[in-house]
């Protein structure tokens, strides 16, 4: 950093007079705001509305904005509405680099914002080229072409600029340079190829933003079908039949046995009844509503009677109703939207045995709808005919196109652009790499908690002990909940009644954390956190809270102490990436099997996943798809059996060739009309039929090969038996989702030539497509 303070500079010199006298030391600063602070720094100056910064443009820029929007925040941890505030907020442009431009001017380059230094001794992750993988997706998803209008106007505008338009008269040189700028223009949507993407810090998300809205559910249509109360027909108003509807739809769930649900079911249901249903309806106990189950079931096999050309007329039919609400326009390039579609009503269901389910979700009207786009773009047309948006705002610090209040939990909802988008890209990328830097940190942060588990305060000791199980666990931080949600806690709001103290030194957890999964673990801990643990419970009723000192806010306050931006749910995703890392750097591969392979990835997944709690219930198809490997396993082991034979027999009779004997199943006859309940009756059909005799003639020479590939199959189907087995209660999909970094598994499949798509769904292969061009020496 230049300390050279500069001497006797009027309040009246504007900034870039300031700039013209650093004496050359541009390069001690990597970024405009840098610039602006420096400089009036040391002019002795502070800074004023009327600073400009410079652009590489020559265009001045205000170095204030204010400008106020009331909505509430996604961001905020601790309320549901905030007020957000543009003041002292910059706009950037990203500005792609001309490459015709051979030098930089000194302005330019002391404007140039330069790559950090991320502090790691690993090789560079750039790579030469882009990925296969990135081609492929960039074609099929994310590279979306401007619509044609905007694409002929922006073309003929640069074309107006250049005074030469591109035609068959046009020089060779001048073909290649337009040619070359089009290249740039599909470069700039990779923005994670570039030195000048914006921090997480920058307040300012876009500059330009237009969208189609939201598209609503159609409108109840009533189907008229009774419902029986002891045993008697009763036709409901529509009203109360559309609520009725919702429960008939439950029927073959087990939600319809829970007390909690049908209780608050049934006060809902009460409120959508007329006076006379009123009097007629007295208990839900004694209410059949079999008879729109059985049409909403006709109605289900109505839609597989369709053959697949109507099927598939359909869902044109439908695509084409949403085409204009799939994507948005911001700052001129088309992102697609996620989604677009408003919640339809229904009943609540809630993660977990939460407190609300069962109570009615209103139905969303355009005017509980707040559209966010930019001041300039046209505003939506609102699609329900004598309604009206409630809020149009414009919000550039936010990248959600439109929201809504929760009538259940009276939380936000929100509208979003797509996992492939770069507001999501960037956010998960900063994620990362914040967990990445915390490597760093580590070390120390652990001395300062070990250190604090001693502290004559006890506060500091609580929070040291709460970060000790932070770190060591990685369990949830944890945040106070609301009377009317999940009674699920994090390691903050513990109880007492959580744990159980095993001396000399053991702890048996045993809680229920998000979405309800029951977190049982007995683990050893060191003396100082075991004795904390004793005087925390001391004296304290089993509903009391352990760390009742310590709140949520306080214990990041803390973190942020001990490196900038840091918060305990960043240890969360650092320890799981870090132990992905360390188990996928024990084991080297060479020329094993691809299947090995991927067996082995999967049981380092599931050791996150396990650090993790990540647990899901039993499925329900699980023993059915046990059974059919098995099967598949038995007829693997008989072909085996055959070919060995047939081997030890060529071998003893010195024949060329033997016959061999191969039982296979018989395959469905599908056709291109047949509906999907024909094809279900075909598939069981062939699956009742016995096992067709077919013998083959093979070299005596080929029996080998023949041999070891049928050895592979049998090998493969048990692996796949075994994980399958393994994993029947634990969810890889969730740490895959949050909390692994991605470029951890894209380096490790380049260094083991394993196909990315092996391991990566293409929902997975669309958000994290910025990491794809990692190289295979990237390290976490």
């Amino acid at each position: 950093m230049v300390s050279k303070k500069i001497e006797n500079i009027p309040e009246d010199v504007p900034l870039n007079q300031l700039i013209s006298q650093s004496n050359g030391n541009r390069k001690a600063f990597s970024r405009e705001e840098n610039v602006v602070t420096n400089l009036l720094e040391r002019a002795g100056r502070t800074r004023k509305s009327e600073d400009v910064v410079p652009t590489k443009t020559g265009k001045k820029r205000n170095a204030t904005q204010e400008g106020k929007t009331r909505f509430a925040d996604p961001r905020a941890e601790d309320s549901r509405e905030t007020t957000f505030d543009t003041e002292s907020g910059k706009t950037k442009k990203n500005k792609r680099m001309k490459k015709e431009s051979k030098q930089k001017t000194d302005e330019e380059s002391f404007l140039s914002l330069e790559t950090k230094a991320n502090g790691n001794d690993c090789v560079s992750e750039e790579v030469s080229r882009p990925s296969a993988i990135f081609d492929k997706l960039k074609k099929e998803e994310f590279i979306i072409e401007r619509a044609q209008q905007n694409n002929d106007s922006a073309k003929g505008t640069k074309r107006a600029e250049k005074g030469s338009p591109k035609e068959v008269g046009t020089s060779e040189d001048e073909r290649e340079a337009e040619e070359e700028e089009e290249e740039e223009e599909e470069e700039d949507y990779r923005w994670w190829g570039r030195d000048n993407q914006e921090d997480e810090d920058d307040t300012i998300k876009w500059t330009t933003l237009s969208h189609s809205g939201v598209l609503f559910p159609p409108e109840y249509v009533p189907h008229n079908k009774p419902i029986l109360y002891r045993g008697k027909e009763i036709y409901l108003s529509p009203k109360a039949e559309e609520v009725a509807t919702f429960f008939a739809q439950k029927l073959a769930t087990e939600y319809v046995k829970k007390p909690q649900f049908r209780k608050n079911f049934w006060e809902d249901f009460q409120q959508h009844l007329s006076n006379d249903e009123k009097k007629k309806l007295k208990s839900l106990d004694e209410i059949n509503f079999t008879p729109i189950y059985e049409h909403l079931e006709a109605q289900k096999n109505a839609k597989k009677a369709l053959t697949s050309a109507e099927k598939k007329a359909i869902r044109e039919e439908e695509q084409e109703k949403v085409k204009k609400y799939t994507v948005a326009i911001v700052d001129g390039k088309e992102e697609k939207v996620g989604n677009f579609r408003v919640e339809p009503p229904g009943l609540f269901l809630g993660r977990g045995e939460h407190p609300l389910m069962g109570k009615v979700k209103k139905r969303i009207m355009p005017e509980d709808i707040t559209i966010n786009i930019g001041e300039d773009a046209p505003v939506p047309e609102c699609p329900i005919a004598g309604h009206r948006w409630g809020q149009i705002i414009h919000n550039n610090k936010v990248t959600w196109l439109a929201g809504w209040k929760d009538s259940i939990t009276g939380g936000y909802k929100y509208v979003w652009l797509s996992a492939g988008s770069r507001f999501k890209g960037q956010s998960d990328q900063q994620k990362y790499e914040k967990a990445r830097k915390l490597k760093n940190y580590i070390d120390e942060i652990r001395k300062d908690y070990t250190k604090g588990l001693q502290s004559d305060s006890l506060e500091e000791r609580q929070r040291s002990t709460a970060l000790y199980f932070i770190d060591r666990l990685a369990l949830r931080v944890g945040n106070e909940k609301d009377e009317d949600e999940a009674d699920t806690v994090g390691c903050c709001s513990l109880r007492v009644e959580h744990i159980t103290l095993h001396d000399p030194n053991a702890v048996e957890f045993d809680f229920l954390g998000k979405d309800s999964i029951r977190y049982i673990n007995t683990v050893t801990v060191d003396g100082p956190v075991f004795y904390n643990l004793k005087e925390f419970v001391r004296g304290k009723k089993p509903e009391d809270e352990i760390f009742d000192k310590l709140t949520v806010q306080g214990l990041n306050d803390h973190l942020k102490t001990l490196m900038p931006g840091l918060s305990a749910k960043v240890f969360r995703t650092y320890n799981a990436s870090i132990t992905l890392a360390r188990l996928l750097s024990e084991r080297k591969f060479e020329s094993e099997d691809l299947n090995n392979k991927l067996t082995f990835y999967n049981q380092a997944n599931k050791e996150v996943a396990i650090l993790c709690n990540h647990q899901r219930t039993l499925p329900v198809s699980h023993e059915q798809q046990m059974n059919r490997l098995q099967s598949k396993l038995d007829e693997a082991l008989e072909w085996l059996h055959e070919l060995e034979q047939a081997l030890k027999k060529a071998k003893r009779d010195k024949k060329d060739s033997v016959e061999v004997v191969q039982y296979v199943r018989p395959k469905p006859n599908f056709r291109n009309d047949m509906t999907q309940i024909e094809r279900e009756a075909e598939r069981k059909r062939v699956a009742e039929l016995p096992r067709e005799s077919k013998v083959r003639q093979m070299k005596t020479s080929n029996l080998p090969s023949q041999i070891e590939k049928a050895e592979q199959r049998v090998e493969k189907i048990r692996l796949d038996m075994s994980m399958k087995e393994e994993l029947k209660n634990v969810a890889l999909g969730t740490s895959k989702i949050n909390y692994l970094d991605p470029r951890i598994t894209v380096a490790w499949c380049k260094k083991n030539q394993v196909p990315i798509e092996k391991i990566f769904s293409k929902t997975l292969l669309t958000k994290f497509l910025w990491s794809m061009e990692s190289s295979e020496d990237f390290c976490f």
